[in-house]
């Protein structure tokens, strides 16, 4: 497990009402000029060949013998019932349908090898809904829905298995429409920049306390932390062509969905082994009133939610497992600044980080020009342990 520490750039969303604010306009993909030379990098596109080439080095030279994660991997289990459209995006409503400090060396496909190339893909990937039954007691709604990519050259019934990357509690239609999802990872895959992946977008915003911050609520209203972490992996274990390993797992999201990353990681480290913050928070609780609402104002229970202080306490097998790739722009107030005091825990308790330092503060358009890095640095995360 690597202990390099670096740094590079992004934060994300608090609550409800800062999410409806900064959630306005979707903002067009680009793609790395590396890996298209008819696709120029757009003004203002971000670059962390720097700490990407230094995390990559430190990967290689902390992984000398991999564990083979492909090996022993149960037969393939039947896809979903109901498969893709001939549209690329999922309907509107709910449906079961298809739809620091910055270094300036080379890149990171200098210093990992990228094993994909081999049997890269190419094409669009496709995005399937589907609905589950309501991890809470309440007769307001009853599912709560999922949408999951699978990539270019995804086939339910091939030989091949893929590494999975989730994210709550925004659903696809919002990144899709933020980011356009779709036009900035399928380029991604199809270039051989990142290995092709499925990616799980866990909706968690028809809950009756509904900013949900990814937990268990403390009155026992609504379990959304057992419903990501166990509900949902499993599903798509049983139903997609998954590496069923917790190296193979990586959770990320923008705002609270980068402190659902953080905490998630932290408290199910058998489950998920990354987690990818863009302008995340690292206290549970902060932003508006509605972000304590699941801990019940409670200060144990919101200290036991916080990520700056569990990461304090995970045994030390615990913490060489896991890896952070924190997103923001150090300088701004909140998520900057809470980054740095995230990434100073994590290198001070000896956790492997990526700090992607960005120029662009806590909104879309972090997340669209640093998602490339961050998933470049993911990629050699996956290459280091073993599992391509």
């Amino acid at each position: 497990m690597s202990s390099w520490r670096g740094r590079a750039t992004t934060r994300a969303f608090v609550g409800g009402a800062l999410l409806l604010a900064l959630c306005v306009a979707g903002v067009a993909a680009s793609v790395p000029e590396w890996a298209n030379s008819n696709s120029p990098v757009r003004s203002g596109e971000s670059s962390h060949a720097g700490e990407l080439a230094a995390a990559a080095t430190s990967f290689a030279t902390s992984a000398a013998q991999p564990t083979p994660l492909l090996s022993g991997l149960t037969a393939a289990s039947t896809p979903p019932s109901s498969g893709p459209t001939a549209s690329d995006s999922p309907s509107p409503g709910p449906t079961t349908s298809a739809t620091g400090t910055d270094r300036v060396i080379e890149p990171v496909r200098t210093f990992i090898s990228r094993p994909w190339l081999a049997w890269r893909p190419s094409g669009r990937g496709v995005v399937w809904m589907m609905e589950l039954p309501a991890p809470w007691n309440d007769p307001s709604a009853t599912t709560e829905n999922i949408s999951v990519y699978v990539p270019p050259g995804y086939n339910p019934n091939g030989s091949r298995r893929y590494p999975v990357l989730y994210e709550a509690p925004f659903d696809y239609d919002l990144w899709d429409t933020s980011i356009h999802f779709k036009s900035v990872l399928d380029p991604l895959i199809d270039n051989g920049t990142v290995p092709p992946m499925i990616v799980v977008f866990i909706n968690a915003w028809r809950a009756p306390i509904y900013d949900t911050e990814c937990a268990n609520s403390v009155d026992g209203r609504q379990w959304m932390d057992t419903f990501i972490s166990k509900t949902v992996v499993s599903y798509v274990d049983a139903h997609y062509r998954t590496i069923a390993q917790a190296d193979a797992r990586a959770f990320f999201g923008f705002s609270q969905g980068g402190y659902c990353a953080a905490i998630l990681t932290l408290l199910h480290p058998s489950v998920f082994t990354t987690g990818i913050s863009f302008s995340g928070y690292f206290r549970a609780g902060l932003g508006d009133e509605s972000a304590k609402l699941p801990f019940g104002g409670d200060a144990a229970a919101l200290d036991a939610a916080s990520p700056v202080v569990v990461a304090a306490e995970l045994p030390p097998a615990s913490r060489a497992a896991l890896l952070f790739i924190v997103v923001a722009k150090p300088s701004e107030p909140f998520f900057g600044t809470g980054a740095v005091e995230f990434e100073q825990v994590l290198d001070t308790e000896g956790y492997g980080y990526v700090a992607l330092n960005s120029t662009t503060g806590h909104g879309w358009d972090q997340v669209r020009l640093e998602l490339p890095a961050a998933l470049e640095a993911w990629a050699a995360r996956l290459v280091s342990v073993g599992v391509f």
